[in-house]
């Protein structure tokens, strides 16, 4: 309890410890007190006979009677002790003050005393503010009262009520008692309380008080929007009932039983709502002790953890599953396969593991764009898993790879399953938004626990390796693992390495193949082919291309390429040869990756070539299955004057119509129909189509792969515009294909 000054300033200090009171003003021997403990002369009226001076009325100050020692050292300590400050003030300083005082301040009297009294203040301006309301007050005879704020010695602030009163009432000169009464404590009670009751009211997670009995006492509106329970529907309430318990009672009994003995728990339990609707709740119970240390209130805080759940959810299946399929993901199946192969090696039974690989879908997806390829892919693997029995997993292992485990399963019935799923592939289906129906096939490879390998990455490896074998030799097949596909599997793995080491070390070199004008006899160009001298002999490029096209190293081999065959057109300009254009081939990841137009461009700026002098040749079925993209980058080098030939025509089914559009300067008719010349039994008429073709488009026509007289003879006969081939001359290094130059070998 808050003593207010009236009344503080109406007790005696000799009343202090008592609590009897004189109300109304300070005892008439206070100022005469302050006087002498401050040095003045003046002694304090005294009488042994309190009850007679009562009866009497205030006695005279002009007749006192001498305390004696003793008395006035009581009386001092009294004055020291009071729970109230006492400080008098003359002339703006600090005369006297009390021990209480002192101790609020944490200072001691020796540093105060004779100080001014501001000095005291948190603010010297409100001191004088203050000081000027006492002073006014004081000259209108009546005493003054207020608040004001005090620093102590550690920086803290004390709020302090005040009440100043002369020492003298005929002569203010003598200066000013100050009463005072620290009320900080009180003020941050309040605080406390009224911050604990704003948190209790605006927190998020819902509080339930209980007594000691388990009854409830109060809740917070957030237990009331977590639940659905008002405050008056649970109030008088055992906890058990406000609260249901979805965990059974051994789950509370056990909860119940930490509370009592830790003082305390707290974990994730099943709440209820007043709708009944069950959801995940985080529970935390706290015992509050009284002054015996006997739980007299329990607090229960919960808080709806619904959204988080769902997250950890989102993050777990975003983990372990495919986001567009809903299928196991990679991580996911192999922690299932490792299972059921411990499962199997305890059983000994069989296991199948198939590696599923869609054929051409890379076409698909860019012909009709990604969403087209994702519904593709959905599609695909609704299909897969309505052919595979209960125990069998599917997964996707990534793009357009799916992964089957079937355990327990013999190896006849593998292979059945197998061919079942490759023919569920490839029943024709509509792309999802469009009117286009596809046909998408499979390459299934098929390895077999524990004959193909006994461990998750040894048994992945091996039917991987059985559908690159599928892929590579017919498509749209199922294939068994066997020893002799991982042979070549290390011996591909072999070509890899040594052929990253090549690229690094440019380990390679070009030769150039003559091309020949059927009308003047003469060589009109060149075309530039790749060959690879390795330590054991030639790496023919049949070998090491289809190698560095899977794995990327095509793009650092074609850049060396384009490069190299411009440098050595540089050098032919110098001596004066360069009579004719030189072609490249181009691979259609080249056209993918990175701006080639712009790549192109800086290789002639570099090199000082011409356009026109540059020719690029780049197949029929890379045009057909990137039909856009290449009629992009091409408008960009025709535009520079690069002359671009579509090679092998003949082989990718090209529409006509899509050729008249394409920025091609000419064909170069495949070597298959060039072959069927020197058959008689072939029809060889079919050539002479596909020059026709050519012709009728306005482009330059080229015969490759031209060996013998007869198909020399045939081409002239269809006015064919150019030929290549061993029937000129085979490949050679730059310096024997100089020589031809040189000596304007001819036809």
């Amino acid at each position: 309890m808050i003593v207010s000054p009236s009344v503080a300033l109406g007790v005696t200090l000799t009343s202090v410890a008592t609590a009897s009171a004189v109300a109304g003003e300070l005892p008439s021997w206070l100022p005469a007190a302050i006087a002498l403990f401050g040095g003045g002369a003046t002694i304090m009226a005294h009488s042994h006979d309190h009850g007679a001076d009562r009866a009497a009325g205030p006695q005279p100050s002009t007749v006192p009677e001498p305390p004696s020692d003793r008395e006035i050292a009581q009386q001092r300590i009294i004055l020291e002790r009071a729970h109230l400050g006492l400080m008098h003030v003359v002339n703006r300083r600090i005369r006297w003050l009390n021990g209480t005082l002192c101790d609020w301040l944490g200072e001691t009297p020796e540093n105060l005393i004779g100080c001014e009294a501001r000095t005291l203040y948190a603010d010297p301006a409100e001191y004088e503010r203050v000081r000027g309301q006492v002073i006014r007050d004081l000259r209108r005879g009546s005493d003054s009262s207020g608040e004001s704020r005090m620093r102590a010695a550690d920086g803290g602030v004390l709020t302090i009520r005040f009440r100043g009163q002369p020492a003298d009432p005929g002569n203010l000169a003598r200066g000013v008692i100050w009463v005072l009464e620290n009320v900080s404590r009180h003020r941050n009670a309040i605080r406390a309380i009224d911050l604990s009751e704003t948190v209790f009211e605006n927190t998020a997670e819902g509080i339930v008080l209980c007594d000691h009995e388990g009854r409830v006492v109060a809740t917070n509106p957030s237990f009331s929007k977590i639940t659905g329970y008002a405050s008056p529907e649970v109030i008088g309430r055992p906890v058990a009932e406000a609260m249901s318990n979805r965990d059974g009672e051994a789950f509370a009994r056990r909860m119940w039983e930490a509370v009592r003995r830790d003082g305390r728990w707290e974990g994730e339990c099943w709440g209820q709502r007043k709708s009944g609707e069950v959801f995940p709740e985080w529970r935390t119970i706290l015992a509050i002790h009284d002054h015996e240390q006997r739980p007299g209130h329990y607090l229960i805080m919960l808080r709806d953890i619904t959204r988080r759940k769902e997250d950890e959810e989102k993050i777990r299946f975003q983990a372990y599953y495919d986001t567009l399929t809903g299928l196991p993901n990679r991580l996911l199946f192999q922690n299932r396969l490792r299972e059921n192969l411990t499962t199997a090696l305890r059983n000994e039974t069989q296991l199948a593991l198939m590696y599923l690989d869609l054929d051409r879908f890379k076409v698909i997806n860019d012909s009709l764009g990604h969403e087209a390829g994702d519904g593709l892919l959905v599609t695909v693997s609704k299909r897969i898993l309505e052919c595979l029995p209960e125990n069998a997993t599917l997964a996707r292992q990534g793009g357009d790879e799916f992964l089957v485990m079937v355990p327990d399963v013999q190896v006849d019935d593998a292979r059945a399953l197998a061919e079942a799923l490759r023919q569920a592939v490839a029943v024709p289906l509509l792309v999802s938004g469009s009117d286009h129906e596809v046909v998408v096939t499979a390459s299934i490879g098929l390895a077999m626990f524990p004959r193909d390998g006994g461990a998750v990455a040894d048994l992945i490896r091996s039917a991987d390796t059985a559908t690159s074998h599928a892929k590579t030799h017919r498509r749209n097949s199922v294939q068994f693992f066997t020893n002799e596909m991982n042979a070549l599997a290390q011996e591909r793995l072999h070509l890899e390495n040594r052929l990253r080491r090549a690229i690094q070390d440019e380990d390679f070199v070009l030769y150039y193949q003559p091309k020949v004008d059927l009308r003047s006899g003469r060589i009109s160009g060149a075309e530039a082919l790749l060959r690879w001298p390795g330590s054991g002999g030639m790496v023919t490029p049949g070998k090491f291309i289809p190698v560095a096209e899977e794995t990327g190293m095509i793009v650092d081999l074609g850049a060396w390429v384009l490069r190299t065959a411009c440098r050595q057109m540089r050098k032919w300009s110098r001596d004066g040869l360069l009579r004719f254009n030189v072609a490249v081939n181009l691979s259609p990841r080249q056209l993918r990756e990175g701006d080639f137009a712009s790549f192109v461009k800086l290789v002639l700026r570099e090199t000082g070539i011409e356009p026109h002098n540059l020719e690029l040749e780049i197949t029929e079925q890379v045009i057909v299955e990137h039909m856009d993209q290449v009629a992009r980058v091409f408008d960009g080098l025709r535009g520079m004057g690069i002359q671009i030939t579509m090679d092998d025509f003949g082989t990718g089914y090209s529409s006509l119509s899509y050729l008249r559009h394409l920025p091609l300067d000419g064909l170069k008719i495949d070597r298959s129909f060039i072959a069927d010349i020197d058959d008689p039994e072939s029809e060889s008429f079919l050539a002479g189509a596909v020059v026709a073709i050519g012709q009728s488009l306005g482009l330059k026509v080229i015969a490759e792969g031209v060996e013998t007289e007869r198909q020399l003879a045939f081409l002239r006969q269809q006015w064919c515009d150019e030929i290549q081939g061993y029937y000129f001359s085979r490949p050679l290094p730059a310096e024997e294909f100089e020589k031809l130059i040189r000596e304007d070998r001819r036809l």
